[in-house]
């Protein structure tokens, strides 16, 4: 796959989150990939103040952390790597190649979400009857911060469940995740599971191991280049 054919997205809502987007795409500059934000309308002249050169403005059906469930709509690109804002690269390009490249025998690569059964979701008994009728109360539960995925038919259906579910549980309908892991389940789809430090969640983790793409709020807000990353002292009071 040739690398025009490759991007990476951020979907940023409120200007704190274009803000963190600012920061984390100083990590992602290395790979020499696209890097586009798409955000709502009147981001616009913010985001250009951020230095963003590609801007998609969408009409998104979603809010807040709901837009990723419209990510499939918004790529034009054959491959995609979808960032959450609070995200940054550490990995080398030939790690995320790595990652790309496995798109070419699977549809979509995604880490499993720290709690990793769906039950342990805030809010998850709130659609527990509708996992009991899904005869399935222990299904896995995935995290929507960094996902690799292809344009192609079973993702377009895949996204359109997503989207159906956050409609159907409009109550709850801010825990994006929650209801992209059930569409997993209702379609018997199997995505590719990355290895935790393509997602990595130290709370979960404990531990500082090749890290490839660092998922971290705190963290980031402490960082801005890749310089400082190296100077970055990890002492327990970060976490």
């Amino acid at each position: 796959m040739k690398k025009l054919d490759r991007w990476i997205l951020y979907i940023a809502y409120w200007k704190q989150y274009l803000i963190e987007a600012q920061k984390s795409k100083e990590f992602s500059k290395k790979l020499n990939l696209p890097i586009y934000l798409a955000t709502k309308s009147e981001n616009l002249s913010f985001a250009k103040e951020l230095w963003f050169e590609n801007i998609i403005i969408y009409d998104f059906k979603f809010s807040t952390y709901n837009w990723k469930s419209e990510m499939y709509e918004i790529t034009p690109f054959k491959e995609t790597l979808f960032l959450d804002t609070d995200t940054f690269i550490l990995g080398n390009e030939d790690e995320i190649a790595w990652a790309f490249d496995k798109l070419k025998y699977n549809d979509l690569l995604i880490c499993i979400a720290d709690d990793y059964r769906i039950l342990s979701f805030p809010w998850s008994e709130d659609i527990e009857p509708l996992l009991k009728k899904m005869n399935n109360t222990n299904m896995v539960a995935f995290n929507s911060w960094v996902i690799f995925f292809k344009k192609c038919t079973k993702n377009k259906i895949l996204f359109k469940k997503w989207q159906e579910n956050l409609n159907l549980f409009y109550k709850i309908k801010n825990h994006d995740q929650l209801f992209l892991s059930i569409a997993f389940e209702q379609l018997n789809y199997n995505p590719y599971i990355l290895p935790p430090n393509y997602n990595f969640r130290f709370l979960t983790l404990r531990k500082l191991w090749n890290i490839v793409i660092w998922h971290n709020r705190v963290i980031l807000n402490k960082i801005s280049t890749l310089k400082t990353i190296h100077e970055f002292k990890f002492k327990s009071d970060h976490f």
